[in-house]
């Protein structure tokens, strides 16, 4: 039989910036979305002084200065790198890991379990904190949906930040105490229905009757109510590569000009393409879109976008490239406010397999390509890169406050003085 490991990361954002600025240990710290908009990170300290989740930083600017809150912008690249480093720490503890967040993973281990595995576990927690810098809290259970809430457990109840709930009655007592519709897999609608049927608590979920839950909800009811009840039904997924490849962002002001919008998206599709060239793919379609902001009125909202299917499977950023500018030729409406645009590189297959056009080589490793990956990955982000993404690109977001890429720019490390 199975068994399983939730490792959750304490508010990851925050624990990233903590690590390179030790200043912020102990004081309260948010972390803002894309263009400076919400919070989207909190530190404890933060969420005691009553600092909401999803706060406008517009509207909580007067409330964060006044209680000497730490603002920062998102620094994505910082914590994709900081979450890749906690993930290699787990990766060598169990028989297999799935990443399911970038703050978020399972462990599992088969038959027979280590001996000491709770004691194992907790050695794991402090090395992750001392390699990485990154507190976590696990949660321990038979199946991964009783790990989730032992997770919760850890990191709101637990002093030692790892919770054991395998114990059948130690599981009633917790699941009698959780709300169902905080039940790994509950969504709003579906937990407003169980309320209806006087399904309260997880304890109430897991004492029904699966055949019941399938016949009157879904076969993902059934799946949860085993899961309850230590029978394992979720299974582990591996990591593969993608099937697509979205970059999107909302601009940092509004953006009028043709010119800027194809700067963008040569920007995004120079980026997804080095996303799918790291994981060994080739783009077959590609699809473009851009938006104005949704809270404009109906003459002058405008979203449009195009799929084009590709005459041969590649990996080139410059072929890409021009085929998403005629795409953005073809949807561009003058006179309107964009606020957002995006691409997506569809239908992703292995460049080991032989391209469908017998006349291109496009399915052949790009040695340009590979040469320009190589040098970004050395020296830094954005060392080379195509002309037509541009070199001031005014329409970026905003990320005033955004901390330094410690982890991943030589001229960012930071320094320390003996």
């Amino acid at each position: 039989m199975p068994f399983f490991a939730l490792v959750d990361c304490n508010n990851f954002y925050v624990s990233c910036e903590r690590v390179f600025n030790p200043q912020l240990q102990h004081r309260p710290v948010a972390i803002l979305s894309n263009n400076d908009g919400c919070v989207v990170s909190r530190s404890e300290e933060s969420k005691k002084l009553g600092l909401p989740m999803g706060a406008p930083y517009f509207k909580y600017e007067s409330f964060i200065r006044q209680n000497g809150i730490m603002v920062f912008s998102s620094n994505y690249t910082l914590y994709g790198d900081m979450s890749n480093r906690v993930m290699e720490t787990l990766r060598p503890a169990s028989d297999m890991m799935e990443i399911y967040s970038i703050d978020e993973a399972f462990l599992r281990w088969n038959d027979p379990l280590p001996p000491n595995l709770f004691d194992q576990v907790c050695a794991l927690r402090r090395r992750v904190k001392q390699w990485t810098g990154i507190p976590v809290s696990i949660g321990l259970a038979p199946t991964k949906t009783l790990a989730k809430i032992a997770a919760n457990i850890a990191k709101n109840q637990c002093h030692e930040s790892v919770f054991d709930i395998s114990k059948p009655t130690q599981q009633n007592k917790v699941l009698a105490t959780f709300k169902v519709d905080d039940v790994w897999g509950v969504s709003d609608g579906l937990g407003k229905r169980l309320r209806e049927m006087g399904v309260y608590s997880a304890l109430d979920l897991k004492n029904s009757d699966p055949a019941f839950m399938r016949r009157h909800l879904t076969v993902v009811v059934e799946r949860i109510v085993r899961e309850l009840n230590g029978q394992s039904c979720i299974p582990m997924e591996g990591i593969g590569p993608r099937r697509n490849i979205m970059y999107s962002r909302s601009f940092g002001r509004p953006v009028y000009q043709l010119s800027e919008l194809q700067q963008a998206i040569a920007d995004y599709t120079s980026r997804a393409a080095q996303k799918m060239r790291r994981q060994g793919s080739l783009a077959q379609a590609i699809h473009v879109f851009i938006a104005t902001s949704r809270h404009q009125d109906g003459a002058n909202r405008y979203y449009a976008g195009l799929t084009v299917g590709l005459s041969s499977a590649t990996d080139n950023s410059s072929n890409l490239l021009k085929q998403a500018q005629r795409m953005i030729n073809d949807i561009f409406k003058p006179n309107r406010r964009y606020q957002k645009a995006g691409i997506t590189l569809l239908n992703l297959t292995q460049n080991t397999q032989p391209a469908a056009n017998l006349f291109a080589d496009s399915a052949k490793p790009d040695q340009l390509m590979q040469v320009m990956d190589q040098i970004n990955r050395q020296f830094g982000h954005d060392k080379i890169f195509l002309a037509a993404q541009g070199t001031t690109r005014p329409w970026q977001m905003r990320c005033k406050m955004r901390s330094p890429f410690y982890t991943t720019n030589w001229d960012k490390l930071v320094t320390v003085k003996a």
